[in-house]
């Protein structure tokens, strides 16, 4: 804990700024508890490693939904990071749903929303009508027009 206020003050506006993106994520049909999708977040920043496998899983999910990834050495896409990480993380004991019991499309379709891709959301939703994934391109609209 610290007791610098600015430090504080700066602690409490992250925080707030984190709230209403999980708000946001929520909104676009995100099941990922907040600890997970703020944990998930924060090791992206950190995430030097890759999977070939799993890179080449989310490449082919995003080219058949017609999305495009930009992910070079120089520039790592956050959705494929994330995919990554989510994919990778093994369910804990004692917890009867997480997100390692999910398809590769269904975690694709969770970074979609945590990053807040709305455009690649509904590219993927036109592409995969089969499998729900708690959003729909007209609720999304509706909720623009009411904002």
């Amino acid at each position: 804990m610290t007791n610098n206020i600015y430090e504080m003050g700066s602690t409490v506006k992250e925080e707030s700024e984190n709230d209403k993106l999980y708000q946001e994520y929520l909104k676009l049909g995100g099941i990922i508890n907040k600890e997970d999708w703020k944990s998930a977040l924060t090791r992206t920043e950190n995430k030097k490693d890759r999977d070939q496998n799993r890179i080449s899983q989310i490449e082919a999910i995003a080219r058949f939904a017609g999305i495009d990834l930009v992910d070079t050495e120089d520039e790592l896409d956050k959705r494929i990071v994330l995919y990554e990480l989510l994919r990778s993380d093994v369910q804990p004991e004692k917890v009867q749903y997480h997100h390692q019991q999910m398809t590769n499309q269904r975690i694709f379709a969770e970074v979609l929303k945590m990053v807040g891709d709305t455009d690649s959301l509904n590219k993927f939703v036109k592409r995969y009508p089969h499998i729900d994934i708690g959003y729909r391109p007209e609720e999304e609209e509706e909720h623009r027009k009411a904002a």
